[in-house]
């Protein structure tokens, strides 16, 4: 007989070759198992003996390589740097220093032009021209932004040339110079309207900050909720995380989530005091675990072939996901969207209130107390154009004031009111000596009344799917 068959290697291998005369041996089984017996003395009498393998460890599922992520809107410079439209004065200034080096070959030609006789040394030149006027003159009146336009600089030029050709032989030298400075005024002139049409242009197609917000955001639809942001706070002069709530891009309108202190704040398009935002990162994973701002340091657990639940670190966040460190073993993993279904959180990173918002509401002091929770309760559109009383500690009485303007919001809001004498003061939630300030039972009527009838509208309009705000609401 044969000689006996191979033995099994590690789990799962395969049984030995055959004897010579033998049939082949027996294959291991993936736990082990499985042995033959040896050949027997006749031909063909043996079979081939499987060996047992080792137990098997556990094994991970690989990552799936992740989408490679959509971008949702062009590379954008925010805030978009401002074009410079320069103004009248300094434009007059330019053309009339530039007239004043106008050369004919070696010769200035304006020098005559700078200053013009006295009355007493040309007495003549008085009675003919009733407008006498000279470089001199038309310099004093750039210097004291008598030109609103560069056409008021052109009437006092032209009155300059036309003076001297009416009062000059023609073709003598005066005359010759004066229609010399009237055709390279013609040329500066051009060139310097030309060149303020074109910055007033540039500078209209500038967009607003409500306008880039709605460039990035709205293209994405509902699926920008869960999108991250950084917020411009520019009375800190820094960027600030925050995580989009919810979207209603058909209102212009993002509510979004401070990742740092959970403050919220709703993004409004239309709205004049409207943040520059920019668009940094669409995570979806992160999002839909409940994780706002930076995903690392979040304790998570992931689940595996076994059926067991290993527990895990986010060791960093980046655009193809989130990179997770298991504790049983010191390895990583990059988790995508498709591993949501066998990942779950344990516990988010917890978050620092770094910005400089202030003292919470009820820290305030007495009178700065009053403006924040007066602008809370009524809101800015309803408060501004009506009628306040603001106490006066001087003379211990409430004088009366119209709401001009509202400033600013949460602690750092202003109200900017006009008194019935006509002076005027702005009353900052950030003064600490800011007055109190209280609106009359009539006045408090009113808003309450308008308050009402505007929610009333809004149900109304959900429910009706009408108009809001000039846009079509979808049902």
């Amino acid at each position: 007989g044969g000689d006996a068959g191979g033995g099994g290697g590690d789990a799962g291998s395969g049984g030995g070759d055959a004897g010579r005369g033998g049939t082949p041996g027996g294959g291991g089984t993936a736990d082990g198992g499985g042995g033959g017996t040896p050949g027997g003395a006749t031909p063909g009498g043996g079979s081939g003996g499987g060996g047992s393998g080792s137990a098997a460890k556990r094994i991970r599922t690989s990552a799936k390589k992740p989408p490679k992520p959509k971008e949702p809107v062009p590379s954008l410079e925010i805030p978009p740097k401002q074009v410079e439209v320069p103004t009248v004065s300094a434009l007059c200034t330019e053309i009339v220093a530039a007239l004043r080096h106008t050369m004919d070959g070696e010769r200035n030609v304006s020098e005559l032009f700078y200053k013009l006789p006295t009355k007493r040394e040309f007495p003549a030149y008085y009675k003919v021209i009733p407008q006498p006027i000279d470089i001199s003159c038309i310099e004093w009146a750039i210097k004291k932004e008598k030109y609103p336009s560069l056409e008021n600089l052109a009437v006092d030029v032209k009155l300059m040339c036309g003076n001297a050709q009416f009062f000059n032989q023609e073709g003598s030298m005066l005359h010759v110079d004066a229609g010399t400075l009237r055709a390279r005024f013609d040329q500066l002139y051009a060139a310097a309207a030309q060149r303020l049409k074109d910055a007033e242009a540039a500078a209209a197609k500038m967009p607003t900050s409500g306008e880039v917000l709605r460039q990035q955001l709205e293209p994405l639809g509902g699926s920008a909720r869960g999108a991250r942001v950084e917020v411009l706070w520019e009375d800190d002069n820094a960027w600030y995380p925050a995580e989009i709530a919810s979207a209603r891009p058909g209102r212009g309108q993002w509510d979004i989530v401070y990742t740092e202190d959970d403050h919220q704040e709703t993004l409004k398009v239309a709205d004049k005091e409207c943040p520059w935002v920019r668009l940094v990162q669409m995570d979806g994973l992160r999002a839909v675990l409940g994780i706002r701002g930076s995903a690392v340091s979040a304790k998570l657990e992931v689940q595996y072939e076994d059926g067991e639940w290993y527990a895990a670190e986010v060791a960093s966040d980046t655009k193809k996901g989130l990179e997770v460190r298991y504790e049983v073993d010191e390895t990583t993993e990059l988790l995508g969207m498709e591993d949501l279904p066998r990942v779950r959180l344990i516990k988010a990173p917890e978050r620092k209130d770094t910005r400089s918002r202030g003292p919470p509401p009820s820290e305030l002091p007495p009178g700065a107390k009053t403006v924040h929770d007066l602008v809370k309760t009524w809101g800015k559109a309803r408060l501004t154009g009506h009628k306040v009383e603001v106490y006066d500690q001087s003379i211990d009485k409430w004088q009366k004031a119209s709401v001009v303007d509202i400033e600013g919001s949460n602690q750092k809001v202003a109200l900017c009111v006009k008194y019935e004498d006509g002076s005027a003061s702005k009353l900052s939630a950030q003064d600490a000596a800011c007055p109190k300030v209280r609106v009359d039972p009539q006045t408090r009527a009113q808003l309450a009344a308008l308050k009402a009838e505007q929610t009333k509208d809004r149900k109304k309009i959900k429910a009706g799917g009408g108009i809001l705000f000039g846009v079509q609401q979808k049902k």
